[in-house]
């Protein structure tokens, strides 16, 4: 965008010198004074070039110090730059960055005054066409310059302010705290509630918001998705409690079906070293957590855990769920598999916030086990799991990404789970990188992480349970 306008300064000023935004030291003499920067500028997003507040004082200072006519050339070639911002930008996928370098562009090159601000120029804003489809065209240019008598150098800067608060989702509304429909401030008797979906904007009521839906879409679509990745990849990272063994509270290797046992009396996974730790203790027909002597036959383990659903406890749930889509099992608790059963008792663990549970529905409707096959809504269980910490649904959300070419987003899972303890991922990232869709310097991360998890779920016990049926 920078590089946009310099060309149309280039050919505005030329002969004599050229503004250049990357180097403020370039100033043609001592330059004039030093605008404030406006309240609007100010609390503008922090996404916008480097030293934004220095290098916009130093050259306002510099665009004054060239003299009345050839500030009025500037001012032409800021407003020439600003439309041809938006043929450069409105692809862009940062809103902020839109309205940053817009903004900043147009404050740059036409020595804004301390007295002019967004709110300032907001109600004249109204009378200006809406730009169709993101795109700039020369009739609402013209328009433009016909409605606002006023000086070229204030015109400027209202196409501009106009252009990031109708066409990239009012982000400078946002900041003034002003509807972004009809620009009326909040306070007393206005209330101006956040768009919801993604929190850039805010409106007087739904009538404005309706009526600002087509403009603000494609923002809010961005922004709303940029929100749920922040959450998806920032959650998550530390593994639920009912993965840490209740005994020696240190987590359970992964898999950890493969390195625990869960009894029907209380439902907590006890790992397989705290196991053969009790076995030395004598504790060989009670469960090595609550004591509780073990079921004589699949009626009494039932009673037992029917016990605990009925108190609400999400993993009893969640556990009864998977007994009766695994139907009867050696072990188990004498069940007609019922997949039907399943998902409900899954359903309501995962409302409880069981994370096994939100990953057993997605399993289950990425396979179409008991419900109808939905791909779509499998992976947003998996999500909701991972973000609770499930490496299993993290790992397999990494499989997923990869599997469809989406390798960066694939590998940020997988590191995820690497780092959590999981060997599949951290061969994933592997063979990813031997493929060249893994940098180095991931799998060297995936690798130390890995290393750090596996060395925390290391004990003595654990390690001399694996010679035993326990492991």
């Amino acid at each position: 965008a920078e590089r946009a306008v310099d060309d149309a300064l280039a050919g505005e000023l030329s002969p004599g010198p050229t503004l250049d935004l990357s180097n403020p030291a370039s100033a043609p003499g001592p330059g004039g004074p030093s605008w404030a920067l406006a309240p609007t500028m100010s609390e503008a997003p922090k996404s916008a070039s480097r030293s934004l507040p220095a290098r916009l004082n130093d050259c306002c200072g510099r665009v004054e110090a060239l003299g009345p006519p050839r500030l009025e050339q500037a001012a032409d070639a800021a407003f020439e730059g600003a439309w041809k911002c938006l043929s450069v930008l409105v692809a862009r996928p940062s809103v902020r960055e839109v309205v940053n370098i817009v903004w900043a562009t147009v404050v740059t090159f036409t020595a804004l005054p301390p007295s002019w601000s967004h709110r300032a120029i907001a109600p004249r804003l109204t009378r200006c066409p809406p730009v169709e489809s993101g795109t700039a065209n020369i009739g609402v240019r013209r328009q433009c310059r016909q409605t606002l008598s006023m000086p070229r150098i204030p015109l400027a800067l209202e196409v501009a302010a106009w252009f990031a608060t109708m066409a990239t989702g009012c982000v400078m509304a946002a900041a003034a705290d002003v509807c972004a429909n009809c620009g009326r401030e909040g306070g007393e008797g206005v209330k101006l509630k956040n768009c919801t979906a993604c929190l850039l904007v805010k409106y007087c009521g739904v009538d404005c918001q309706k009526a600002h839906r087509k403009i603000h879409k494609k923002a809010c679509k961005e922004r709303a998705a940029e929100l749920k990745d922040e959450r998806l990849y920032g959650q998550g990272h530390e593994r639920p409690e009912t993965e840490f063994c209740p005994i020696c509270a240190q987590p359970v290797p992964i898999p950890t079906e493969e390195h625990s046992v869960v009894n029907s009396c209380c439902t907590k996974m006890v790992c397989d070293g705290c196991v053969l730790a009790g076995v030395k203790l004598g504790i060989m027909n009670a469960c090595p957590f609550c004591r509780t002597p073990t079921h004589k036959d699949e009626a009494e383990a039932l009673a037992m855990v029917q016990t605990r659903v009925k108190k609400k406890d999400p993993e009893a749930i969640r556990y009864l769920g998977y007994q009766y889509m695994e139907g009867y099992m050696e072990g188990g608790l004498g069940l007609e598999k019922d997949s039907t059963r399943a998902i409900e008792l899954w359903t309501e663990a995962a409302e409880l916030g069981s994370a096994g549970a939100y990953y057993s529905l997605g399993l289950a409707y990425l396979n179409g086990d008991g419900v109808e096959q939905d791909v779509a809504r499998g992976v947003s269980f998996y999500e909701k799991a991972a973000m609770l910490g499930n490496s299993t649904a993290r790992h397999n959300l990494g499989c997923y990404e990869c599997e469809r070419g989406r390798y960066d987003r694939g590998v940020r899972h997988l590191l995820i789970s690497a780092k959590m303890g999981s060997e599949k991922s951290l061969a994933n990232i592997k063979e990813l990188f031997k493929g060249g869709d893994a940098t180095k310097t991931q799998y060297a991360e995936a690798l130390k992480g890995y290393q750090a998890a596996v060395e925390e779920m290391k004990s003595p016990d654990r390690k001399e349970a694996v010679s035993f049926r326990f492991g």
